[in-house]
């Protein structure tokens, strides 16, 4: 057998998928059939993975995966993890996780995020656990920013939309509950509104809310105090 061919970066990666017919396309709001033991690579828009614990209850967020990041379905987890775009012309590849090994550099990268993001998803996790509507608004916002969030002056801007109906689902709460605190949350300075429903989240007042709220803000390693 040949030797493969040697994907130097991330987006010679996603060639290497494409040229292997493994690229679909997802309307937003699309279920994306995904199977574990599986690695799927989203090289456009935005994944949303849900997580649900019971047929009657409602789903958990564990978060959002934006174009150049990695993930995969865990099949022995407390949830039934279910995949979907959060944006038109969602582009996903998919590989088997011993292709990937061909490729030593690639495979150890890759390795990384998801321990990265294994961590922060114990804190998605560790927000449902909180009674307070308002502490896990403001810790959702404080997760995403950390996880997704672009760096600009004194804010983050989250690099996808976001309707108040989609944050009230992934804070298991109602749409008006969210409405209302999110314009309390944008009097104080906390979130800043865009166009298309866009935001920006000044990081710094966040925190000194999360500590009024709480007594302790989230910690450097993404844990919830």
């Amino acid at each position: 057998m040949a030797a493969p061919e040697i994907p130097a970066t991330w987006s010679d990666l996603i060639l290497w998928g494409q040229e292997r017919y493994r690229d679909r396309r997802f309307a937003q709001d699309e279920f994306i059939p995904s199977r574990p033991g599986l690695l799927y690579l989203v090289h456009r828009g935005a994944v949303r993975i849900l997580g649900f614990p019971a047929p009657d209850a409602p789903p958990a967020l564990l978060g959002i995966w934006r174009a150049g990041q990695p993930y995969t379905i865990v099949g022995h987890s407390p949830f039934e993890m279910r995949a979907y775009a959060h944006l038109e012309e969602t582009g996903v590849v998919w590989l088997y996780w011993r292709e990937l090994q061909q490729w030593p550099a690639l495979y150890q990268a890759i390795l990384e995020q998801f321990h990265q993001r294994h961590q922060s998803q114990l804190a998605w996790l560790t927000l449902f656990g909180e009674k307070s509507t308002l502490k896990r608004l403001l810790y959702f916002w404080l997760l995403l920013s950390r996880e997704v969030g672009e760096i600009s002056s004194e804010s983050y801007r989250i690099p996808f939309p976001l309707t108040h109906s989609q944050i009230a689902q992934a804070i298991a709460s109602t749409r008006v509950t969210v409405s209302r605190l999110l314009g309390r949350l944008q009097r104080q300075g906390v979130l800043v509104p865009e166009s298309d429903r866009y935001w920006r989240v000044n990081l710094a007042a966040l925190q000194s809310e999360l500590l009024s709220e709480t007594g302790s803000p989230m910690t450097e390693d993404g844990s919830l105090s």
